[in-house]
C-alpha cells in the first residue's frame, strides 16, 4: 500500500466514510434511514410488550393466590387449587381458575408475538447489511476519486516530461500502475452501484409486504389474548359477580335473635294446689291452708330453666333427695 492510500485508509479509520457527492441514491438513502429508525423503535415497543407478557403471566398466578390467601387463612398456596374449604365461598376457586387460564393463555400467545419479533428482527438485519454495503460504495467511490485525482496529476506531470524530451520509464510505469488501480476502483464501484441499486430498490418497495408480515404476526398475537379467554368471560362477569353478591346476604344459621321484651303488667301468675307432702314444715310454725293453696309456681314460658324449677317445687320431699 502507497503512503497515499495509506493516508486514505487513516482518514476513513478515524473520521468514517464520508457519502460521496453527486449521489443519485441520496434520496433512497434517507427513506432507508429513517425506515431503519422507525423498525427499531417498532422493535423496542415488541421488546416491552414481550416483557410485560411475561411479568403478567406470573401476576395472574400471584394475584390468585393472594385472594385465595386473604379469604381463606388455611387456604393451600397451590397454583390449581380448584375447591374451596368448607365454609369458603367457591368465589375464590373460581376467580383461581380464570387466572390459571389467563397465565396459560399469556404464555400461548407469547408464540405470536415472538414470530413478530423474529420477522422485525430479520428485516433490520437486511436494511443493516444494505446500510454496510452502502458504506462500502461510499468508501469504494472514496478510492475511485483518489485514483481519478492522482492519475490526472501523474498523466499531466508525464506528459510535461514527454513534452521536455525526457522520456521517463519510471514515471511511465508509476502512471500505468495507478491507471490500473483507477480502472479497478471504477469497476468495484459500478458493480456496487448495481448491487445497492437493486437491494435499497427493493427493501423500499417491498416496505409495506414486509412491514403487513409483522402485523399480520401482532394481529395474531392480540387477537389469541382475547379468543383463549373467551370461556372465562361467563365465570367473571356473571357466575363470580353472583356468587360474591350472596356473601353479603346474612346466614340465617349465625343470625343473633333481639331477646323478646316480658311486660311485667302482662304476666298472669297462676294459682296452684301444692301438694302437702312437697310442703317442709318447721317445728312451731304453721301455714294456713289457704296459703298452702295460693303458693304460686313460677311462670310458665316453656323455658327449660322454669320447667325444671316447677317440677322440682311440686316434687315430693323425698324425691328432693332430702334426709329425714
Amino acid at each position: 500500500m502507497t503512503s497515499a492510500e495509506q493516508k486514505q485508509a487513516t482518514i476513513v479509520t478515524m473520521f468514517g466514510v464520508k457519502e460521496f457527492s453527486e449521489d443519485p441514491l441520496t434520496t433512497d438513502r434517507k427513506d432507508l434511514i429513517d425506515y431503519n429508525s422507525k423498525l427499531l423503535q417498532l422493535s423496542s415497543e415488541v421488546d416491552h410488550l414481550i416483557t410485560d407478557q411475561h411479568r403478567m403471566n406470573a401476576k395472574y398466578i400471584n394475584i390468585a393466590r393472594f385472594v385465595r390467601e386473604a379469604a381463606d387463612p388455611k387456604s393451600s398456596t397451590a397454583t390449581e387449587s380448584t375447591t374451596a374449604a368448607q365454609g369458603i365461598s367457591p368465589a375464590f376457586a373460581l376467580f383461581s381458575q380464570q387466572m390459571s387460564q389467563y397465565n396459560h393463555s399469556g404464555e400461548n400467545s407469547l408464540v405470536a408475538i415472538e414470530k413478530a419479533k423474529t420477522k422485525i428482527d430479520r428485516l433490520d438485519s437486511r436494511i443493516k447489511t444494505l446500510r454496510a454495503d452502502l458504506t462500502d460504495r461510499d468508501r469504494a467511490h472514496a478510492l475511485l476519486t483518489h485514483y481519478e485525482v492522482k492519475t490526472t496529476g501523474l498523466q499531466k506531470k508525464y506528459q510535461e516530461k514527454v513534452e521536455n524530451g525526457n522520456k521517463s520509464e519510471s514515471a511511465k510505469e508509476n502512471l500505468d500502475r495507478n491507471l490500473v488501480k483507477f480502472r479497478e476502483a471504477q469497476e468495484n464501484c459500478d458493480r456496487l452501484d448495481r448491487s445497492v441499486k437493486k437491494d435499497i430498490t427493493n427493501i423500499l418497495g417491498n416496505r409495506q409486504n414486509d412491514v403487513g408480515e409483522i402485523v399480520e404476526a401482532l394481529s395474531r398475537y392480540f387477537a389469541s389474548t382475547v379468543t383463549q379467554n373467551e370461556g372465562c368471560v361467563e365465570a367473571l362477569t356473571q357466575a363470580i359477580p353472583n356468587m360474591v353478591a350472596k356473601l353479603s346476604i346474612p346466614s340465617t344459621s349465625t343470625t343473633l335473635e333481639a331477646t323478646p321484651v316480658v311486660e311485667a303488667s302482662a304476666v298472669v301468675i297462676p294459682k296452684v294446689q301444692t301438694p302437702q307432702s312437697a310442703i317442709i314444715t318447721q317445728k312451731g310454725v304453721e301455714l294456713s291452708t289457704e296459703e298452702h293453696a295460693t303458693e304460686p309456681l313460677l311462670p310458665r314460658d316453656d323455658t327449660p330453666e322454669t320447667k325444671y324449677a316447677n317440677e322440682v317445687r311440686t316434687a315430693p320431699v323425698s324425691g328432693l333427695g332430702y334426709g329425714d
